[in-house]
């Protein structure tokens, strides 16, 4: 999951986002990586 660009402060915002809408898929996505 390694991505070089540039804008890294977007993808973190957008990231951010995503856990405030969907935390529940957030915690299946982490609980499915961490298997």
């Amino acid at each position: 999951m390694r991505m070089r660009l540039p804008q890294q402060e977007v993808i973190l915002r957008g990231f951010g986002v995503f856990l405030l809408v969907r935390p529940k898929q957030f915690l299946r996505m982490m609980v499915y990586l961490n298997n």
